[in-house]
């Protein structure tokens, strides 16, 4: 398969076009990557259609997207569907910033990563925030995990910029939003939200609002996944035929410790045998808020 090794914003800007050009043209970071600042109202990120091939951050990081809502693109994500066959791993995405450029055009639809998920999404980090808007829905990793897709060992700390106080607060009429993923048919599993500022503490608008799935659809599941915002539920909504386990509010990040062990089980269960997985305790410098994170290995 045809696959980009990349080590400047040049080469990432360069597999983008290929891969809008033909989705199975993959991906492997071999450099962290810093994007050039996006012009005031616009982006400095257009979204790929479709991609159906493997995206290997290979743990690195890249900063300062800037994906901007517009008349034209009321949604925004890396990556507008990822087919079943698609793989997006081992990345982290710092200093996101999820925007819209003007009032009035009309509901949006904004995710950090992948707005359809058909395939699997793993060990993925996203930080940065949303502005405010009053129409939106918004999710921190995914919008739409379809039933064949698979979200798996993921972190979510975007938050929203202004916060959400109340309901007569004209930023948060008509907004959904979730830390993961808004609608599940598929699977998530070892994921963490650790987005503070999703909403204000306190607010009217918490039922609004989910720390990891706004809504699980028909035989979705949800797996030992964990969040610390008190004004959060774990998951806003669920049809008869979904399941969730272990999906528990901690008091702190340090219980996450707790959890490993449970936590690497769970990821085993899901298919992530002991030859492509790994875990490091910490990432260097900034990132050391996350007491552990998952990798994986898609070269066996």
């Amino acid at each position: 398969s045809k696959e980009y090794r990349v080590y400047t914003a040049e080469g990432l800007m360069a597999w983008h076009d290929a891969a809008i050009a033909d989705p199975e043209v993959s991906i492997t970071l071999e450099n962290d990557i810093v994007l050039p600042e996006a012009l005031l109202n616009e982006s400095n990120w257009e979204m790929i259609p479709y991609f159906n091939g493997y995206f290997n951050g290979n743990e690195h990081t890249i900063s300062g997207l800037t994906m901007m809502a517009t008349k034209d693109e009321t949604y925004t994500a890396l990556i507008k569907e990822l087919g079943e066959n698609g793989l997006i791993c081992n990345l982290r995405l710092k200093d996101v910033k999820i925007r819209h450029n003007e009032e009035g055009i009309g509901y949006i639809s904004q995710s950090g990563l992948v707005h359809v998920n058909n395939g699997c999404v793993y060990a993925c980090l996203v930080e940065g925030d949303f502005d405010s808007y009053p129409q939106r829905s918004a999710a921190g990793l995914v919008n739409t995990n379809k039933s064949t897709g698979k979200i798996i060992g993921c972190y979510n700390n975007l938050q929203m910029k202004d916060g959400i106080s109340s309901t007569s607060d004209t930023n948060a009429t008509g907004i959904s939003a979730a830390g993961i993923c808004l609608y599940n048919y598929g699977t998530i599993a070892c994921c963490i939200d650790l987005a503070t500022n999703f909403i204000i503490p306190g607010s009217t608008r918490a039922p609004d609002f989910a720390a990891i799935v706004y809504d699980i659809r028909e035989s979705g599941k949800v797996d030992h996944c964990y969040w610390t915002t008190s004004s959060l539920r774990g998951v806003h909504s669920k049809d008869d035929t979904a399941t969730t386990t272990d999906v528990t509010q901690l008091g702190s990040v340090s219980e996450l410790n707790d959890k490993k062990t449970e936590m690497t089980q769970c990821l085993l269960d899901n298919g992530f045998n002991t030859w492509n997985l790994r875990i490091k305790d910490k990432l260097s410098g900034d990132t050391s808020d996350y007491p552990f994170y998952f990798f994986y290995s898609i070269y066996g």
